[in-house]
This record gives C-alpha cells, sequence and structure tokens, in this order.
C-alpha cells in the first residue's frame, strides 16, 4: 500500500479528464431530472490521481484483451443504460426516448473499455501485489493459532447475537416452520431438512422455558461452525499464495465487517446455503490445489467436501442442480481424481435423491409445486395480456387461467414488476391446494402441457414484451439499484406463528440499518453493499479465466457462475440471492492474484495477468 501511495501524483491530464466528467454529470442530472448522487462527482475528482497510476502499470497487450476489453465495456455500459430505464419506468422507454442518456450511452462505452484494459487489468496484475507484504509465491502461514483465530471470530459475532436474540428469521422461515401443528399440511416448498432443524431447536427451547433460547441456541451453533469455517478459509488462502499481510486483512474483514456477523445470526436457508456455498468452493479448491502440486488429498478433506455436497444439497433446492453439473466437471477435467471425487459426490446425490424421492413421500411431505418453476413464464404472459391485450387470443387466455386462478381483466392491479409473487401464488395445482381440492396429476400436466403450447406462441409473437417482463426480475442482479442486506422487523411472522412473538425493534438494529445505507451510496464503499458489483465482478473473473484458459478455477467456481445463470430465471431479484457470491467473493480475488504467479509482477498486461 506504501508503494502504491508514493505512485499518485496529480495529472494534469486527469485534471481536464475529471473536468470533462463533472460537467458530463452535471448535463446529464439537468438533462432527465436525475440526481445521480455525489458520489460520481467525487469518482470525477480521482481521476487526476488515477492516470499517474495509468501510467506507471501500463503496458501493450495482446490484441484479444483489447477486444475483450472493448466486450466487457459494452455490456456494463448496455447494463447501466438498460437498467436505468427499467429501474425508472419499467420500460425500456428512456433508453430510445432519450438522446442524452442515448449519448452517455456511448460515453460509458468508451470510458469503461478504458478503464478496464487500463486500470483494473493493471491493478489486477499488480497492485494486489504490491499490498502483499511478501511479494513471493508459496504457502505463508499467519503466525495465530487456529485456536485463537477461532475464538476471535466467535467474540466478534457474540454482540450480535446478543442485540438481534434469538436470532434473523425471515418470513420464509416462519412460513416453512408453520407447516408444523395440527391439520397442518408437510410440503418442500421450503427445505424440509432446514425447516425440521428449526423446529427442533424451537421445541428445545420451549423444553427449557422459551422458544428464544432454542433458536439463540442455533445461531450460536451456526456462529461457532462458521468460525471454523473462516479460519479454515484464511488458512486456504495462505497456501494458494496470499501473503501475510492480505491475511491480516481477510481476519479483520471477516470479524468486523456487519455482513458476515449478521449472515452468521441469519437462521433461514439463505444464510447456511450461502456458508454451505463456501465451505463447497474452499473445500474443492483444495482438493485440486493438492492436485496440482502432485499432492493426494487427505482422507479428511474429502469427507469435508462430501459433507459440503450433502449441506448444498439440502440446503436450497438448486443446490442438487450445482453438484450434479460440478462432478460432470469434475469427471471431464479431473480424470486423474475421478475414483476418489465419485466416492465422495455419488453418495451424497443417492442419499438427496433417496431422501427427497422415497423418505419424505413415505411420511406425508408433499413435493414442491410447479409454480417456482413455470412463475417466470407466467409473469411473462401476464405483461403480455397487460400491455397487448387484443394481440392475445382467446385460447391463450383459456390456457393461462386453466393454470392461474386469476381473470386476465383484473391482472392490470395484480401485476409486480418486480416479482412473480402476486401471478404464481395463484397457481391453481399448489401442492396443499391439490391435497385439499383432490387434483389430480393428470390435470395439472394437461393443463401445464396446454400452457406450454400457447406460452410459446405468445412468445413468438411478442418477444420484446416477454423479455421485458424477464428484464424487470432480474434487473437488480445488473444494474445498481440500492438493494442492500437490512436487518427487518419481521412482525409478519405473527400471523404466521401467533403463539410466539418473533422480534421487536431494537436500538442497534436501526442503528445498523442506517450506518448500511449510508455506506452503500459512499464513494467506493458502495461496491461492498451493491449485489450488481458482485454479479460483474464475477462475470470479469469468468472472462478473465475464459481468456486464460484456466479449466481448474473454471471448475473450483463453477457453483457461482452456475448461481449468474440463475439470476436470468429467478423470481425477484432479492439480496438474499446473491449472498453466495458475497461469501466467495474473498476467495475468487485471492485465488486469482495468487494461484498462478511465479515470479513478482512488475509489469501490466496479458502476458504477466492472464497467461
Amino acid at each position: 500500500m506504501r508503494t502504491l501511495i508514493n505512485h499518485i501524483r496529480v495529472s494534469y491530464a486527469g485534471l481536464i479528464t475529471g473536468s470533462l466528467f463533472l460537467v458530463v454529470w452535471l448535463l446529464f442530472s439537468y438533462l432527465t431530472g436525475y440526481n445521480i448522487g455525489i458520489r460520481y462527482y467525487v469518482y470525477s475528482l480521482l481521476i487526476p490521481f488515477v492516470l499517474p497510476l495509468m501510467k506507471k502499470w501500463t503496458k501493450d497487450s495482446d490484441r484479444l484483451m483489447k477486444w475483450l476489453s472493448i466486450a466487457m465495456a459494452i455490456f456494463f455500459a448496455a447494463c447501466c443504460t438498460l437498467g436505468y430505464s427499467i429501474y425508472r419506468t419499467c420500460s425500456l422507454d428512456l433508453c430510445f426516448g432519450s438522446k442524452a442518456l442515448f449519448a452517455l450511452t456511448f460515453f460509458k462505452m468508451a470510458v469503461y473499455s478504458y478503464i478496464f484494459y487500463k486500470i483494473i487489468l493493471c491493478a489486477f496484475s499488480n497492485v494486489i501485489w504490491y499490498n502483499d507484504n511478501n511479494l513471493c509465491e508459496g504457502e505463508k502461514k499467519l503466525g495465530i493459532s487456529n485456536i485463537v483465530l477461532f475464538v476471535f471470530f466467535v467474540i466478534c459475532r457474540i454482540p450480535y447475537l446478543m442485540a438481534f436474540y434469538p436470532c434473523i428469521f425471515d418470513p420464509d422461515a416462519a412460513t416453512s416452520l408453520s407447516i408444523f401443528g395440527e391439520g397442518r399440511i408437510l410440503i418442500n416448498h421450503h427445505p424440509f431438512l432446514v425447516t425440521c432443524l428449526q423446529k427442533m431447536f424451537f421445541e428445545l427451547g420451549e423444553f427449557l422455558g422459551d422458544p428464544s433460547i432454542g433458536l439463540a441456541l442455533m445461531s450460536l451453533l451456526f456462529i461457532l461452525l462458521v468460525s471454523a469455517l473462516l479460519v479454515y478459509v484464511i488458512r486456504l488462502c495462505g497456501r494458494i499464495g496470499a501473503g501475510l499481510g492480505l491475511q491480516k486483512w481477510l481476519v479483520l474483514l471477516f470479524a468486523l465487517l456487519p455482513f458476515f456477523s449478521l449472515l452468521n445470526i441469519y437462521d433461514t436457508k439463505d444464510g447456511i446455503f450461502a456458508y454451505s456455498s463456501l465451505f463447497f468452493v474452499a473445500t474443492l479448491a483444495d482438493i485440486l490445489w493438492h492436485s496440482k502440486k502432485g499432492e493426494k488429498p487427505e482422507i479428511k478433506l474429502l469427507l469435508m467436501h462430501g459433507m459440503a455436497v450433502i449441506l448444498l444439497c439440502f440446503s436450497r433446492h438448486q443446490g442438487i442442480y450445482f453438484v450434479l453439473v460440478q462432478y460432470l466437471l469434475l469427471v471431464i477435467f479431473s480424470r486423474s481424481l475421478i475414483k476418489k471425487m465419485s466416492c465422495v459426490y455419488l453418495p451424497g446425490i443417492v442419499v438427496y435423491l433417496f431422501i427427497v424421492r422415497m423418505l419424505y413421500p413415505s411420511i406425508g411431505v408433499l413435493p414442491v409445486g410447479k409454480q417456482q418453476m413455470v412463475g417466470v413464464m407466467l409473469q411473462q404472459s401476464a405483461l403480455c395480456m397487460i400491455t397487448h391485450p387484443d394481440k392475445i387470443t382467446d385460447e391463450e387466455k383459456q390456457a393461462f387461467t386453466a393454470l392461474v386462478a386469476l381473470n386476465p381483466d383484473t391482472l392490470n392491479s395484480l401485476y409486480d414488476y418486480s416479482k412473480t409473487d402476486p401471478i404464481k401464488i395463484r397457481y391453481r395445482f399448489k401442492p396443499e391446494d391439490k391435497f385439499y381440492n383432490n387434483y389430480s396429476d393428470i390435470e395439472e400436466n394437461e393443463a401445464l402441457y396446454a400452457y406450454m403450447k400457447s406460452w410459446l406462441t405468445t412468445f413468438s409473437r411478442l418477444p420484446g414484451t416477454c423479455v421485458l417482463a424477464s428484464m424487470n426480475l432480474m434487473n437488480g442482479f445488473f444494474y445498481n439499484t440500492e438493494g442492500i442486506f437490512y436487518v427487518d422487523d419481521w412482525k409478519s411472522c405473527r400471523f404466521l406463528l401467533p403463539e410466539y412473538d418473533f422480534y421487536c425493534r431494537t436500538t442497534f438494529s436501526s442503528f445498523t440499518n442506517r450506518m448500511t445505507e449510508i455506506l452503500s451510496k459512499a464513494p467506493l464503499s458502495e461496491f461492498i453493499f451493491s449485489k450488481a458489483y458482485y454479479t460483474w465482478l464475477y462475470i470479469f473473473f469468468l472472462v478473465v479465466f475464459i481468456y486464460r484458459r484456466d479449466k481448474m478455477a473454471l471448475v473450483i467456481f463453477a457453483t457461482m457462475f452456475l448461481t449468474l445463470g440463475f439470476f436470468f430465471i429467478c423470481p425477484m431479484s432479492t439480496f438474499r440471492y446473491s449472498f453466495p457470491l458475497m461469501v466467495n467473493a474473498v476467495l475468487i480475488v485471492f485465488y486469482s492474484t495468487h494461484a498462478y504467479g511465479k515470479k513478482k509482477q512488475k509489469n501490466c498486461g496479458a502476458d504477466t495477468l492472464l497467461q
């Protein structure tokens, strides 16, 4: 960092460029009437200090990297332009009706191309190495014992447990927990084993005199397990080449950044799934790292990865698909480990299929409804009926109403551009509805078949409207809509579990929300609190891995790249879907910057950065 500061100089060209940026931002605000926020002006003032760094660390790279930089710039400029229009109007009207916005898009494309090629790639190759106090490859073990690290993480999380006693518990968790009770239907809509875990601690608390005690014990157990996992992640970063200085910063990040502690007491499927993904990715990286060095992974490490497979499968429904794809990639690209990895993956897959396909039905647990699968398509059909009612045939309306208990004429009052819930919640064949109304699977399949045929005809006739419906759902993942991680006052849990009042607002939670909001709008720190920037970060690394033909990295972080694919079919743009990307962000950065170099990075460019 000291070397970086020494290289900072004021550039006269930067002053001119920064002034131009300020003029552009002011014109944009004046012409569109949209207040873009003070952070953009601050970034303009930083340009005079950034240009000398570019001049210091710039070296001509190959043609392919230049084209990739331009392609990424076009993509990100499109995300900003389309995202702004959708965020403001839920349509693309601003993109085609605003000359100022259209001109700004081209301006952004040029600037982003230059930034990607001249700044980000240079920082990727040099600045991180200068921040490292050791500047050399190889294992560097932090001189702190595992027990001390573990205790330190636990101590830093206890105040959050006390402030949010007994835990952070969202309506999804309350909904799943409310299925237990006289006359209730057991259902796997939310992962049933997670629900059973919550119910077990809930009843333990009742046995001890207060359900809060049980949920607090669940939070404490989660704190202990995650603290041990973070110690393991730090040791892994040391083994792949992260220096002592970076490891110390990582310890402070895990311990003091409120997000990690808040997520640590977020005792729902999303919090469990996020840390399960970190456990899964870290153990896989460790196994492949041992293999790359010609070492055989220990049995203990293989068992840990097997546990991660099971956790990933049962904490969220898409976990099994992630595991199956991951196993297929290992079979293709890690042939030397096929036998060992098969022994790790196949038992977990078999256990999952046995429990979900055989055990659950035998004890009366209903499967997850198909409304989740067709939710996005229902959203597209609904928007077509709202915006182009004259172009929808009677047959298409009948197929829609046969699947969804809605009158097409009342859709406009129910439709929500940002989420599918208002439409898909009226799906006629939800498991509980089939149970009470005696719908058969044959009736549901016939209705689905008729709807799919009508959806195809609607999509072929109105593809733009269907795509727009999906863009509204996923916009927050690709454009910064400032959807930050709030700690909510879940009073809605009362009507789900009226016998237990989960929460009341605490002063600490209000303070945390205010600080989170301030930091999410501040220059530079905004990147930590925006889900869109995490999406962009992983897209950048995906391009880097593909460019340098890094099969090992693509295999290790396959589940994270699959998460990006999930965003295109997700039912809404919610922050909790980005949790896996956030908790694995440090790991992908450290792995990408320290697992390949053979010497100090002295120059910029693809020859030292990517190859």
